[in-house]
């Protein structure tokens, strides 16, 4: 794997953690800006500061993402270790990915947020194409 992909798959695992911890800040009133301004952009809604249940989700879906991304950055590490049998873990990582980005995506689009479905797909495509474009290496 060449380091160009070694330090993009890290670079997107880092990215999809920090992603997560954004997020589970809008569980917690004085840590919530980041998470409206997301929110914001991504479907145009206000964030419902008082409504708690809203508030939990949100801040649920961050700290899961938040773990999905140090998993996905232990994995990562892991094939970088040594690459060659372990490369081929990568393949239901990438399963598990497309199946996000195809349930996530389908909600967003049928409760109004199709932008959230376009960003799922450019994090799933950042991960395909490290994953597609990396290749063993001697190095």
């Amino acid at each position: 794997m060449s380091l160009f992909w070694k330090n993009g798959l890290v670079a997107w695992a880092v990215f999809v953690t920090l992603f997560g911890l954004v997020l589970a800040g809008g569980g917690w009133a004085p840590t919530d800006g980041p998470t409206r301004l997301i929110l914001q952009m991504l479907g145009g809604t206000t964030f419902p500061g008082d409504d708690r249940t809203f508030r939990a989700s949100v801040g649920l879906m961050g700290a899961v993402t938040f773990g999905w991304g140090l998993t996905a950055l232990a994995v990562v590490r892991y094939v970088i270790a040594d690459p060659e049998p372990r490369r081929a873990l990568l393949g239901p990582v990438t399963m598990a990915l497309i199946a996000w980005c195809v349930l996530d995506s389908s909600l967003s689009i049928l409760n109004g947020f199709a932008l959230n479905a376009v960003s799922n797909v450019l994090i799933l495509s950042g991960w395909v194409a490290g994953v597609t474009l990396s290749k063993p290496s001697a190095s």
